[in-house]
């Protein structure tokens, strides 16, 4: 894909698209390809925003710009919801999902289930949780839970049902049981 100019025009709307229309991609990157295609344009700053793995392929870049003696400033600016970052106490894409309001609305007897990003960490639901006060019960990666059995989940919502009359559960994607 060829550089294209980003203004008001060429980004019109792109806030109601879901995805990218960047063609970017999870994973792997041609390293070389791309500094080539830096110092091809006549790129003197480059910046690049992301996750944990955007920022870690930025260093990279920085370190093959730097050794090719290239005079061109790249710029990692953190956004990612997981708030995995390692150089950032927070990030603009977790800020945002911590400031929405989650309302959960449960009917009589009825639980409502939120369920959340986090692919590998719980901080968005515990975040979400805590801030909440109507959360009964969050279900984070980090923490091994059980459904079934004395203590288990099952039998803490049964709990929940009766005294509340309703249950609110917190989970992320994709958590360890």
């Amino acid at each position: 894909m060829d550089p294209f100019n980003l203004n008001p025009n060429t980004v019109h709307g792109w806030q109601k698209t879901g995805g990218t229309l960047l063609q970017t991609s999870r994973g792997g990157f041609h390293l070389h390809t791309i500094v080539d295609a830096i110092q091809c344009y006549g790129f003197n700053q480059v910046y690049i925003i992301g996750g944990d793995g955007t920022i870690c392929g930025a260093v990279k870049i920085f370190d093959e710009i730097r050794c090719s003696k290239l005079n061109v400033g790249v710029l990692g600016i953190p956004k990612t919801v997981d708030n995995d970052v390692g150089i950032s106490d927070i990030s603009f894409g977790f800020q945002t999902i911590i400031a929405a309001d989650v309302e959960v609305e449960s009917g009589v007897n009825g639980i409502g289930l939120v369920k959340l990003m986090g692919r590998s960490t719980g901080h968005i639901a515990l975040h979400v949780t805590l801030s909440s006060h109507s959360v009964d019960c969050c279900l984070i990666p980090e923490n091994k839970f059980y459904l079934e059995g004395k203590g288990g989940l099952f039998q803490f919502l049964e709990h929940r049902l009766k005294e509340n009359g309703h249950a609110t559960v917190v989970v992320v994607v994709s958590p360890r049981e």
